[in-house]
Order: structure tokens, then C-alpha cells, then sequence
């Protein structure tokens, strides 16, 4: 526990997106002499400008076969070197 520590907090409720039901922020204290009303207004518009979409969550299907695809090629190519120089060495 910490003693003689004061924080201020802002709780947004309505964060309007259909992932996330409520935010919490810290206040820093420089700024917790600031009214409510314009701290809420700052955490409502930091909310806004970064609210998340349901499609940024969405795995991309065709850039991981895309990068697999590339890695497979990429660790191929190793074998065939790899199996050249040990050709070369033996024989």
C-alpha cells in the first residue's frame, strides 16, 4: 500500500465502441488542477481520436500465406546451399 499518494482519475463509461465498455485514466499531476469537465473532455476526445474499429482486429489471412510462402522459399534456398557445399566438400 502507499500512503499520502492522491491520483487523479477519470472514469469514461460510454467509450462508444463495441470492444471496450469503460476507460480509466491517470492524471498527471500537473494537470489534476484542471476542472472535471475539461479533464473528462480531453479523455472523450483521446477516446474518440483513438477508438478502435472491429476491422483492425481482423487477421489478414492472405498476408500470412504471403509470408509464409516467402519463408519457405527463403529456408529452401538455405537447403540447396547447404546441400551444394557438403556436395562440393565430400566429393
Amino acid at each position: 500500500m502507499i500512503k499520502g499518494v492522491n491520483k487523479v482519475i477519470i472514469e469514461v463509461n460510454d467509450t462508444k465502441s463495441d470492444i471496450f465498455e469503460k476507460a480509466v485514466f491517470y492524471v498527471r499531476p500537473e494537470f489534476s488542477n484542471k476542472s472535471n469537465a475539461k479533464l473528462q473532455n480531453s479523455a472523450k476526445k483521446f477516446i474518440d481520436k483513438t477508438a478502435f474499429e472491429g476491422k483492425r482486429f481482423e487477421y489478414d489471412l492472405e498476408s500470412g500465406r504471403k509470408r509464409h510462402r516467402r519463408l519457405f522459399f527463403i529456408l529452401a534456398g538455405y537447403f540447396l546451399l547447404l546441400c551444394a557445399v557438403i556436395y562440393f566438400i565430400f566429393s
